[in-house]
């Protein structure tokens, strides 16, 4: 999966949680950017590329 389609499947799962979950205090708009930046993390974490040898430190 590429870097632009995580994008866009966290920015369909963000607006799923943003309708679920509501935040006092925070804009709708800082609430979908939050989720957005959340899920495309994990997103990231779980569907990385399994070819690339990962690097021991």
């Amino acid at each position: 999966m590429d870097q632009q389609q995580i994008n866009q499947l966290a920015s369909d799962l963000a607006a799923v949680v943003n309708r679920l979950v509501n935040l006092p205090y925070v804009s709708e708009a800082e609430e979908q950017a939050l989720f957005e930046l959340i899920l495309r993390k994990a997103l990231k974490l779980v569907l990385r590329d399994k070819s690339k040898p990962e690097t021991e430190a």
